[in-house]
């Protein structure tokens, strides 16, 4: 599963990109792109999608996950109204790894991987989700897209 953040958006907008692969936002990414997508006068790729609409995805574990990373990740201001996209790709992160350990072991389809891929331009928030996850979850650079 590809999870992108704000900085990979804006990377797909400038540079027009477009690919097959589904992608994931968070829920204040997805506030975030909307912004993005004005700016730039352009859309977002269709591949690009909520995760909360994600069939299995967790949205009252994301809650909790989400009031709990408010207050681990520092780099978060409500005055400047900065870094709540990266609380809340931390949440789901946090979400994605929590039911991962709890669900027995299955695999994944065959050409399909069950691994959690972030991408980002962030370097603040890649130290935070490698020191908080370890390998549970795998950071890109927001160009490997």
């Amino acid at each position: 599963m590809k999870l992108i953040d704000t900085d990979t958006i804006n990377h797909i907008l400038v540079n027009k990109q477009s690919f097959d692969d589904e992608c994931f936002i968070a829920p204040d990414v997805y506030d975030e792109m909307l912004v993005a997508e004005m700016v730039h006068g352009k859309k977002v790729p269709a591949s690009i999608k909520q995760i909360i609409f994600k069939g299995d995805f967790d949205e009252a574990d994301y809650l909790k996950n989400y009031y709990k990373s408010l207050n681990q990740y520092n780099k978060c201001s409500f005055f400047n109204m900065k870094g709540l996209g990266d609380v809340s790709i931390v949440a789901v992160v946090d979400t994605i790894v929590q039911s991962k350990k709890n669900k027995p072991n299955t695999l994944p389809l065959p050409g399909l991987t069950d691994d959690l891929e972030v991408y980002t331009g962030d370097k603040n928030l890649s130290k935070f989700l490698k020191k908080e996850f370890g390998n549970d979850v795998k950071i890109f650079k927001k160009t490997d897209i």
